[in-house]
């Protein structure tokens, strides 16, 4: 549940009917004061003059940048200085008439000018349309000065800009000439000594030849290199192969030869081994051996002893040849051994090489970064002597950035709107007492009608209880339904009875607990009039005071504590206890029964939670048509959450125009917490106006059944619904506490047609409550 804080018109116009008396004191004060304003004007003067700025100017903006000049800041950054200390001052030095008028003696003193300026009013200034024109408009009462103002304003415009031009250019060759040249020119010569000094001492005139000879060398040593490693890798290839076929190096001697003549055919394919000059020699002594024995055993026989001659040679050759592979292997590793040597000697050279070149490449590079420095600084020193040229010159002939486009114009007088100036004030009037109205409704955040009410707590108002009758008379006597039975305020009790009556017809609402957020609300005068017209009504009721920590009840009833039992008393006595109801109790009326609170007790809190309240209730419940508590405050203390329990309803009485909306949201939420829905709004003490508008004007006059009996029975129309949860509910029969009037007749069927429920309320926080409309 959330509260509106914007205002609403109808409440505007509430809070506006309430206030009136400011609103219209404002109103007349702020139109006052613009009528006295009226009165007191004098003749005012006006003039005219012009400048144009440059079409130079904007050529040279459209250079610099693409944006068209008229579309930047540069314009109005000129209407600016229009109206400023600068153009004022050149001003006053410009008019022997401005001088004389403020006391200027000296127009060359500084500090006389800005005192005359300070006293001056400036040209308001501003451009032409879409052109390069600034109009400066001088107005005042003092006619003289205002020609003189727009006339003079416009020349020392022109001049101070001029001046400002010179100024500017003197300071910037002053600038050049002893800060800018000197350090140009030492920075031309610091680098045109660190560029020789580098030259002396690394030779760079054979730069290039160094490098490329440093190149061709880390060539040729790549190459030879890379021969090197690939010579080793056949090496290493061939040791490989021969321990694939069971030789190992520096392995038993005996072992290899058997390795060898095991894969002989194989070993005799190993590069290392086909090209070794010795297996060569040996090889051909073999082959020429096997064909001696081969031309024999062709003649011979094998037994024949050239034959085994033969045989044994070519055996012992074969085993000469084996020990001459066994051999390769230990070459090998020499060779690889010196072929190593040679590669770590190349690759020691490249490296050196390698150094030399990076060092002639890092020189170069910085060789010609001190020749960028040297040029750039040479520059540098060229474009200052070049911009001190310029300034010399530019010095003594500064074109102005703007010139006098047209003179100042005659003073014309300017009349003021008088009637302008009144409806301005009466704004002004009417804006004020907006915001005073709208401050009070912000700051007020209590509950004022019936539909704020029920937007904002988002539970029905089960009834309105005015503050006083139409006719502006006060409420002063307590029990309404008494000593006031025809008024307002008891039509407003009546509607009550009659919407919790008519509420959740599907379960008992024999016990009502009235309870408010705050004291002072009338939860008291609520719960004894409703006990009243209950009563009234014909029903046995009995109102019961349970704000033990302030009783009301009693003293609104006049009741004499020691004649008649109290709650407390009941509370701390068993024996009372079992003989209620029948203990004496006050007797308001025919049909309604009082137990007051009795004497004050320690814990209240403590005791209303105990069983002998709990029996109270339910022997009250047993005996009574209908049982009316009043409950404390829930907002000071928790009581009201104990007695709740015991209710079959619970019903917030919220003091209109008093209680704040938030703390409301905050009791009923805890009531919420703790299980207690609340079945509605009593809103007690409610402003109503008077008149036949008003909403209780047909309940506020005696002579109401007269009025009654002599129109016609009131018909509802078609489809007509009720649009209140409130309407009174005075056209009942009486009883209880008020003998009827013998002067009163019987009211219509068709009025009490109207007491019955027609709608439902549909909650839409928790619950789901019905609302009666009558």
């Amino acid at each position: 549940m959330k509260e509106n804080q914007s205002i609403k018109p109808q409440e505007l116009l509430k809070l506006a009917t309430i206030h009136w008396k400011v609103i219209v004191a404002t109103v007349a004060v702020c139109t006052g004061i613009a009528f006295n304003k009226t009165r007191s004007f004098e003749p005012s003067y006006e003039s005219q003059s012009a400048v144009e700025i440059s079409n130079q100017l904007i050529i040279d903006m459209n250079n610099v940048s693409d944006v068209d000049a008229r579309d930047t800041d540069i314009l109005y950054t000129y209407v600016q200085k229009a109206e400023s200390t600068a153009v004022l001052k050149a001003a006053i030095a410009e008019s022997e008439w401005l001088q004389d008028y403020f006391n200027v003696e000296d127009p060359s003193d500084d500090k006389a000018l800005t005192e005359a300026s300070k006293q001056m009013s400036p040209a308001k200034a501003k451009l032409r349309g879409d052109s390069l024109i600034i109009d400066l408009i001088a107005s005042g009462r003092n006619k003289d000065l205002v020609y003189n103002t727009a006339k003079y304003v416009a020349l020392g415009f022109v001049k101070s800009d001029k001046n400002e031009k010179t100024k500017d250019n003197r300071d910037a060759l002053i600038t050049l000439e002893t800060k800018n040249m000197p350090e140009a020119e030492r920075e031309a010569l610091t680098t045109a000594r660190t560029l020789f000094e580098f030259e002396q001492e690394f030779n760079v005139s054979n730069f290039e030849t160094r490098s490329a000879d440093s190149g061709t060398s880390l060539y040729e040593n790549k190459k030879e290199i890379r021969s090197f490693e690939r010579a080793i890798g056949k090496l290493d290839n061939d040791l490989k192969k021969m321990e694939d076929l069971g030789y190992v190096i520096h392995g038993d001697i005996d072992a290899n030869l058997a390795a060898i003549s095991k894969n002989f055919d194989a070993f005799r394919l190993i590069q290392s081994v086909y090209s070794d000059e010795n297996y060569i020699a040996d090889y051909d002594k073999l082959e020429s051996l096997e064909r001696v024995a081969k031309q024999r055993s062709v003649a011979l026989l094998d037994d024949h002893p050239d034959m085994k001659d033969a045989i044994k040679e070519v055996t012992l050759q074969k085993e000469a040849v084996i020990e001459t592979i066994a051999e390769i292997p230990n070459t090998i590793l020499l060779e690889k051994s010196k072929q190593q040597d040679l590669l770590a000697d190349l690759e020691f050279d490249y490296g050196e090489l390698l150094k030399e070149q990076n060092l002639i490449a890092e020189k170069t590079s910085e060789y010609t970064r001190l020749k960028a420095e040297r040029e750039r600084a040479e520059k540098l020193r060229d474009y200052v002597n070049e911009r001190i040229d310029e300034l010399s010159f530019a010095v003594n002939s500064v074109p102005s950035s703007i010139k006098l486009f047209e003179d100042a114009t005659q003073p014309d007088p300017i009349n003021k709107n008088k009637t302008q100036t009144i409806l301005m004030g009466l704004i002004v009037g009417l804006a004020l007492s907006y915001g005073y109205l709208y401050l009070l409704n912000m700051m007020d955040q209590s509950i004022k009608s019936v539909e704020q009410a029920e937007q904002v707590l988002q539970l029905p108002v089960l009834a309105a209880v005015p503050a006083a009758e139409p006719d502006g008379l006060e409420i002063k006597n307590r029990l309404i339904m008494k000593g006031s039975s025809n008024s307002s305020c008891s039509e407003a009790f009546r509607s009550l009875r009659v919407n919790i009556e008519s509420m959740n017809r599907s379960k008992s609402n024999k016990v009502v607990v009235f309870t408010s957020s705050m004291p002072s609300e009338g939860k008291t005068f609520t719960s004894i009039n409703y006990a009243a017209s209950l009563a009234q009504q014909g029903h046995k009721t009995l109102l019961i005071d349970m704000d033990l920590r302030k009783p009301a009840v009693a003293k609104d009833f006049g009741i004499e504590k020691s004649n008649y039992v109290g709650l407390t008393e009941i509370i701390t006595s068993e024996e009372k206890l079992e003989q209620f109801p029948e203990l004496p109790m006050y007797q308001a009326a025919e049909g309604l029964s009082i137990l007051h609170g009795g004497p004050l007790i320690d814990n209240p809190a403590e005791r209303l939670s105990s069983y002998a309240v709990e029996r109270i209730v339910e022997k009250a419940r047993e005996h009574f048509d209908r049982v009316v508590i009043d409950s404390a405050p829930l907002g000071p203390v928790g009581d009201t959450l104990t007695v709740a329990r015991l209710a079959d309803m619970v019903c917030l009485v919220v003091r209109s125009a008093k209680t704040p909306s938030k703390m409301i949201l905050r009791i009923i939420d805890t009531l919420h917490r703790h299980g207690h829905t609340p079945a509605g709004i009593v809103l007690n003490f409610m402003k109503i106006k008077s008149g036949y508008g008003s909403y209780y004007y047909y309940y506020s006059s005696d002579k109401q059944p007269e009025i009654i009996t002599e129109k016609p029975p009131y018909k509802r129309k078609s489809g007509d619904v009720a649009k209140s949860s409130i309407a009174p509910a005075k056209l009942e029969e009486s009883g209880g506490l008020e003998e009827s009037d013998p002067k009163k007749k019987q009211i219509p069927s068709e009025l009490e047609s109207l007491l019955k429920p027609k709608q439902e309320y549909t909650r839409r926080d928790k619950s789901v409550e019905s609302r009666p409309s009558v």
